[in-house]
């Protein structure tokens, strides 16, 4: 749809929506944050840790033992039960909680234009119909239908898995267009990277295209991992084969002219001694190992069962982009027409030499302290010190290179750019007779 028909459909302008309205609308939508089901709580956690056919047979067979008299067999399997019930446990209600903080995706404020004012508002209020404004290192909180586009382009990796950031326009689009394709629309959990824009949101919560992964994601059923599905066949067959020779051994002993009591102990004995009491701890003592080194290497794993389905991988396909990458860059090395710097420290850190190539020696403010301040002034991205005493950054990959190179080299783009002040913006955009970027004539 055109803007202006979204504007119609949903009832609001440029000027936003009342106060009356917003709060009609937050009855009917809701507010805007993504829920999570509610799942197991602790102690269903724990005995779910307890479902497993193996478990079954070792609980009766430490309830054959109690009534034989043998306290010490009983103690020791109902111990192994335990433990291998508080292993799974503490494994699978850690990984729970880390699965629910990688929900937190929406910010916490976002302005809007409402009554005519312009407001900065909680981002769990804003309704369909609100009219937001956006600018460069803004996360976006809803799905949002671009009125008004200036220079926009918007990072959608969460979404798309391109590192590359999305231009965007307010032109019209294909029905059916795939997510990566709507250039008229920006999408919650993404963040926008150069340019400013006016909107008006079109969905939030659950409704929103990461809100729907969301509902995807929480909808899954469980898959049984190889080992689990042996285990439980092993467990049936197991049982059954203990039935039948418990069967057999009762009734061999009644025809042996032993009594009924005594004949009764010895198939209850086959069948405790039958019983593979330590498979179960050799399982889960073995994952929980495997666990902990994933752990280390920063890996979630859910289900303890996980990890024999990792470890019998054999080939793992995966689109790099977003995925396998960080979607960061790093100024390696540098070339003025005659010598070649090299530059130390790697990712988002600003701890680091130019040094150079022919002599290892620093480079000085002579050599090429004007192309590092060309890097660092036309540029849009920006770089600070957090409160948590990490780098908060805003802008493109490539620029956020240059400006963490120009850092390393002792330029302080805040400061410079203080000192010579941006006048013009010329963009540059494609030829439509060749693959050339040109220059806007103004």
């Amino acid at each position: 749809m055109s803007f202006d028909t979204v504007i119609e459909q949903l009832h609001t302008s440029p000027k936003g929506l009342s106060s009356t309205e917003v709060a009609q609308r937050i009855k009917n939508y809701g507010l805007n944050k993504i829920t999570q089901r509610k799942g197991p709580g602790a102690l269903g956690i724990f005995f779910s840790q307890f479902m497993d056919p193996l478990i079954y047979i070792l609980l009766a067979s430490s309830v054959v033992a109690v009534l034989m008299g043998k306290t010490t067999d009983a103690a020791v399997i109902f111990g192994v039960i335990f433990i291998n019930a508080i292993i799974g446990f503490v494994q699978e209600f850690q990984a729970n909680n880390a699965i629910r903080n990688l929900l937190q995706l929406v910010p916490e404020y976002t302005t809007v234009v409402r009554d005519g004012a312009q407001k900065n508002i909680e981002s769990e209020d804003l309704v369909p119909g609100d009219y937001v404004l956006l600018q460069a290192g803004d996360r976006i909180s809803a799905d949002i239908r671009l009125t008004l586009a200036k220079n926009l382009s918007c990072n959608e990796s969460i979404l798309t898995g391109e590192s590359l950031p999305s231009e965007k326009s307010t032109e019209t689009v294909e029905v059916n267009a795939v997510v990566a394709d709507r250039k008229s629309m920006v999408f919650s959990g993404t963040f926008v990277t150069a340019g400013s824009a006016e909107g008006v949101i079109v969905a939030t919560g659950k409704k929103t295209e990461i809100g729907q992964i969301s509902e995807l994601m929480q909808s899954t059923g469980e898959v049984k991992s190889p080992l689990t599905k042996s285990i439980e066949k092993i467990g049936k067959t197991i049982t059954l084969a203990i039935l039948i020779v418990g069967v057999l051994v009762f009734i061999i002993g009644l025809f042996r002219h032993y009594t009924l009591v005594e004949s009764m102990l010895s198939a209850i004995t086959l069948a405790v001694a039958a019983i593979p009491e330590g498979l179960p701890a050799v399982i889960t003592i073995s994952a929980a190992i495997g666990i902990i080194r994933l752990a280390k290497r920063k890996a979630v794993m859910r289900h303890l069962s996980s990890v024999e389905t990792l470890g019998s991988t054999t080939v793992i396909c995966s689109d790099k982009t977003g995925t396998l990458t960080r979607n960061e860059m790093t100024v390696q090395v540098i070339w003025d027409g005659e010598n070649r710097y090299t530059v130390t420290g790697l990712g988002t850190e600003v701890q680091g030499k130019t040094l150079l190539e022919s002599t290892a020696t620093e480079a000085k403010e002579e050599d090429i302290g004007e192309l590092m301040r060309a890097g660092a002034l036309c540029n849009d991205a920006t770089l600070h010190f957090a409160e948590d005493d990490t780098w908060k950054m805003v802008g493109d990959p490539t620029e956020l290179a240059l400006v963490f190179a120009s850092r390393k080299f002792g330029i302080n783009e805040s400061t410079i750019r203080g000192e010579w002040p941006r006048m013009d913006v010329k963009p540059l955009i494609r030829s439509q007779n060749d693959d050339h970027l040109t220059p806007i004539t103004w």
